[in-house]
């Protein structure tokens, strides 16, 4: 089972990679690549709603 993802990146880290793709300086699959998820998994996570 893989870690979760609080545990593989500071929340440091996790916000400033979805800051990064929201503000269009990395494409979502770069982002995904960053924390670990899928593609799926990474547009539920960097939705606004879900920040």
């Amino acid at each position: 089972m893989a870690e979760q993802l609080h545990k593989r990146r500071t929340t440091e880290q996790v916000v400033d990679i979805v800051h990064k793709y929201q503000h269009k300086e990395i494409k979502a699959k770069e982002a995904a690549a960053y924390l670990g998820v899928g593609p799926g998994q990474s547009h539920e996570r960097m939705s606004p709603q879900a920040l």
